[in-house]
């Protein structure tokens, strides 16, 4: 991952039972440009909770 040098979100599942969340926080921490967005869901975040994820990724792209 450490050669991934775009900006990366990495939206995360607080209760996503396939990878914890210690484990995509650690995926965000080998990113050098790497952020983590914790979400209320499981591992479809994306339909358990579409405001969240939306506005994770809004605040992401004004970054840029």
């Amino acid at each position: 991952l450490a050669g991934i040098k775009q900006p990366t979100l990495i939206i995360a599942g607080t209760l996503d039972g396939m990878y914890s969340l210690k484990t995509q926080s650690q995926a965000a921490q080998l990113l050098p440009q790497g952020l983590l967005e914790p979400v209320p869901g499981k591992h479809i975040s994306a339909i358990e909770c579409p405001g969240k994820v939306a506005e994770g990724l809004r605040a992401f792209l004004r970054r840029l």
